[in-house]
């Protein structure tokens, strides 16, 4: 029975962790920028000052 939960949970865990963004753009209904990459506070990734400064999304990209 501690299986079942485990895999259960386990599941749920991957359903819910955000998938990579194809088109560039990022935050919920997006996904995450790819690894490197900021989320700017408008929700497009990038690596200059204007994608990781002031308003970077740390949930969807690196800041």
């Amino acid at each position: 029975m501690k299986f079942i939960n485990f895999i259960l949970a386990s599941i749920a865990l991957v359903s819910t962790a955000s998938s990579v963004s194809a088109d560039g753009r990022c935050g919920k209904g997006y996904g995450s920028c790819p690894k490197g990459t900021c989320c700017s506070k408008y929700g497009y990734c990038g690596v200059t000052s204007e994608y990781c400064g002031a308003g970077c999304n740390i949930n969807y990209g690196t800041c």
